[in-house]
């Protein structure tokens, strides 16, 4: 008999046998059916290819085809047109091949009534031939000489209005020569008087001033209102509406007239230096012209119309009173130094340049200074 043990083994290759057995029965069929379907994918892939393929040069072919038909088309369109082309040209053509003709008979028809009408053109000609170069011949003898006696007394008329046309131009530039001359004269005769006057006037003090008389009387068209003179006493201005007018006193000329937009001129100051003036102007426009200069500097710094306006004794400082403030400038720079808020109907430097002294709408007199502080 066997042992226990080894029947025990053969029972256990048994099971192990059995159960490979059922693994097998199980995975192999699954492995066959996977082989099978991924053979038949590959050939379903090579049938697509060919069928692609297949489709393709069909496609080719077809393609070629209408390329061929389009391009007989064309061949077609462009022999028809040749055709069409030459047929115009030739009936083009068979037009002027039957125009020329006519032409050609209708010039034979001209050159035979020619011939058949020379005869009597050369005996017309002949008779034209015989007379007419007596008749040219006395017809421009007669035009030259009248056109001669016409052209000398024309010219002899035209000298004649020349000479006294140069003549009375002459004249005339004589008159306004002399007028001129006179003129001049007259002017600096009333200029050296004007000079003379102003140049000998005595100096006034108490004891001459019951003897004061019109020396010099200067006119304008326009009233004129306040009144100026310069530090060196040698120029004179006065406003007259809109205008500055600067004389000399020297000479009593009127040498500059200001004007600058037709706007109101309330004050006007000369510098120290007399070298400069400043006007005020009702649109709170600052003006200073450099005497001698057309062209004024215009400075808007007021809201305002501007009262007054007055120089600092030294002449390095400016001061505008206006309706709204007094402003303090530099008079070389004219920058803007200070601005005292307030109405001020008049600005004043002391003598010594130490204050500023305004009047106010309110009935106020304020100095201004600046305080110093031990």
């Amino acid at each position: 008999m066997e042992k226990p043990s080894h029947r025990l083994l053969l029972y256990l290759l048994a099971s192990v046998v059995i159960v490979l057995v059922g693994i097998l029965s199980f995975t192999v069929p699954g492995a066959l059916r996977s082989m099978e379907q991924a053979a038949q994918v590959r050939q379903t892939a090579l049938v697509e290819r060919d069928l692609n393929a297949t489709l393709e040069s069909r496609l080719a072919v077809m393609v070629g085809q209408v390329e061929r038909d389009q391009t007989a088309q064309a061949v077609i369109g462009q022999i028809t047109a040749v055709w069409q082309a030459q047929t115009a040209t030739y009936a083009a053509l068979s037009a002027t091949a039957d125009q020329l003709a006519r032409d050609a008979t209708a010039d034979a028809e001209s050159l035979y009534h020619t011939a058949t009408a020379a005869p009597q053109r050369t005996a017309t000609a002949y008779a034209l031939a015989t007379a007419t170069p007596q008749a040219q011949t006395a017809t421009a003898a007669a035009f030259q000489t009248a056109t001669a006696e016409a052209l000398g007394s024309a010219a002899l008329a035209t000298r004649a209005a020349q000479v006294a046309t140069l003549s009375a131009a002459e004249t005339a530039l004589a008159d306004v020569q002399t007028q001129r001359t006179a003129t001049a004269v007259a002017l600096a005769t009333l200029s050296a008087a004007r000079e003379a006057a102003l140049r000998n006037a005595a100096a006034l003090d108490a004891e001459n001033a019951a003897d004061l008389k019109e020396i010099l009387t200067l006119k304008h068209s326009l009233p004129i209102s306040d009144i100026e003179v310069s530090a060196d006493s040698l120029l004179a201005a006065g406003i007259a509406r809109d205008q500055i007018l600067v004389w000399s006193l020297r000479d009593g000329n009127l040498l500059q007239t200001l004007a600058h937009g037709g706007v109101t001129v309330n004050h006007f100051a000369f510098s120290p230096n007399s070298r400069q003036l400043a006007a005020a102007l009702e649109d709170g426009t600052l003006w200073l012209w450099q005497i001698g200069n057309q062209t004024p500097r215009l400075l808007k710094r007021h809201a305002e119309p501007i009262f007054r306006v007055a120089f600092s004794p030294d002449g390095r400082l400016l001061a505008t009173a206006g309706g709204d403030k007094t402003v303090i400038w530099s008079a070389g720079e004219l920058a803007v130094l200070a601005e005292l808020n307030g109405w001020a109907w008049d600005v004043v430097f002391s003598s010594g340049g130490r204050y500023v002294i305004t009047t106010g709408d309110d009935g106020s007199l304020r100095v201004w200074g600046v305080p110093v502080v031990r």
